[in-house]
């Protein structure tokens, strides 16, 4: 069961991987202004690219690193639901 939870990596996915990349070389310098290109981007290169095309919302989402400091969701502890009733 653990093996089918792990990312398999083949060779023809790779050699794929490696075609798109040298494909859509110039979607790496993509911006916030080109929001597909930058998606696409982002999924072939990877956290490089996120970090340098976008570095403050990188640092400040906690993509990468995970949160800063812990986000108040509201509601409060204990509280199951929210009545709609009054």
């Amino acid at each position: 069961m653990l093996q089918w939870m792990l990312a398999r990596h083949t060779r023809h996915g790779g050699a794929l991987l490696d075609r798109l990349r040298r494909e859509h070389a110039r979607v790496r310098q993509a911006s916030e202004q080109e929001p597909v290109e930058l998606l696409l981007s982002v999924a072939l290169f990877g956290a490089t690219v996120l970090r340098g095309q976008l570095p403050r919302f990188t640092a400040e989402s906690g993509l990468l690193t995970g949160p800063r400091e812990p986000v108040d969701r509201g509601g409060g502890a204990g509280e199951g639901f929210i009545s709609c009733c009054g």
